[in-house]
């Protein structure tokens, strides 16, 4: 196969009634100098026989790669089964519940040879249950920034959930993973544990203006949904912190806050799989600055729910608990 300018890369586990969008919305691609690679994470449910077949039967076919992992191995090898294989000077990642605009890879690519970038981010669209798309600024006003203090910005909007971590909006020169190590961890949140890392490494970014992935929320099957990902999620925040302490980079306070979200989540989620003593004993930090007066959690029933944890008083826990999802009716919506 040849090799071309673009790798996309998408895994599929478990996605049968959103694979076929997200495949149409490749084949139906503007610009089609690239490369496809599709990986079976073994989901049992027929999404990737659907995805191939898709495939198959189109004028992607002879620019397409199939790869089946022995068992399913989660996201993260997934991405970086992809990242080996991929052929492309840029690669790209969709999930496979997700979907593209038409023109997504042609305004990124342009963007990317317009401004030498190494990283290419979009705005993107928030498919909503209630059918009513949300339009997400994922972008900064200017066209192109390179300077550190403009990268740093994004990278603390980034780590206070003001612009995205998903990956499915940036077009990354493979390069930036090779040279400076960078993969996807088993244990982490993929996207958190790593767009941070190439904002921080990637000497120009470019950005299009334009909402060119659709994230699709009204899949309550998806990992963002299940309590799994909660432990995920701070285990990448451990990675970064000491990434950007190796770098002189303190974002204590900023950590300190998403470690305390995470773990309120955690102790509200009415599906946890975890321990209430293991969850109470979650981030020593946050405790420590519990312990030192410091308001972690913007709304004072989130702060109260974290001293309660603190205390390891389990029947206040679970009264005050059960109060709260009452009254600001939380049950099931963290």
């Amino acid at each position: 196969m040849d090799n071309y300018p673009i790798s996309v890369i998408i895994s599929v586990y478990r996605e049968l009634q959103y694979v076929e969008k997200c495949i149409n919305s490749l084949i139906e691609q503007s610009f089609k100098d690239f490369e496809f690679i599709l990986i079976d994470d073994r989901g049992g449910d027929g999404a990737y026989e659907k995805a191939k077949s898709l495939i198959e039967n189109s004028p992607l076919a002879e620019r397409s790669r199939y790869i089946a992992h022995d068992r399913n191995r989660g996201i993260a090898a997934a991405r970086n089964t992809g990242l080996a294989t991929a052929k492309g000077e840029y690669i790209i990642y969709l999930d496979s519940d997700d979907f593209f605009e038409p023109n997504l890879l042609e305004e990124l690519y342009t963007a990317a040879l317009k401004y030498d970038a190494e990283l290419v981010i979009s705005d993107f669209i928030r498919e909503m249950p209630n059918g009513v798309p949300i339009y997400a600024k994922d972008t900064f006003a200017e066209d192109v920034i390179s300077d550190f203090a403009d990268r740093e910005r994004y990278i603390k909007e980034m780590l206070t959930s003001v612009k995205g971590c998903a990956l499915w909006n940036k077009l990354i020169k493979k390069e930036l993973f090779l040279f400076n190590d960078i993969s996807f961890h088993d244990n982490m949140r993929d996207d958190l544990s790593v767009s941070p890392i190439l904002v921080c490494v990637a000497p120009k970014i470019a950005f299009v203006h334009k909402p060119l992935t659709h994230f699709v929320l009204y899949n309550v099957n998806s990992g963002t949904f299940s309590f799994n990902h909660l432990p995920f999620v701070g285990n990448a925040l451990v990675h970064l912190e000491s990434f950007f302490i190796g770098r002189g980079m303190d974002y204590s306070q900023i950590f300190l806050r998403y470690k305390a979200n995470t773990k309120r989540k955690m102790l509200l989620h009415p599906k946890p799989e975890m321990g209430l003593d293991q969850i109470f004993r979650l981030y020593p930090d946050v405790d420590s600055a519990l312990k030192r007066g410091e308001r972690l959690e913007p709304k004072i029933q989130y702060q109260i729910l974290l001293l309660l944890a603190l205390k390891g008083n389990k029947i206040g826990f679970y009264i005050y608990r059960l109060v709260l999802s009452t009254l600001l009716n939380l049950k099931g919506s963290i």
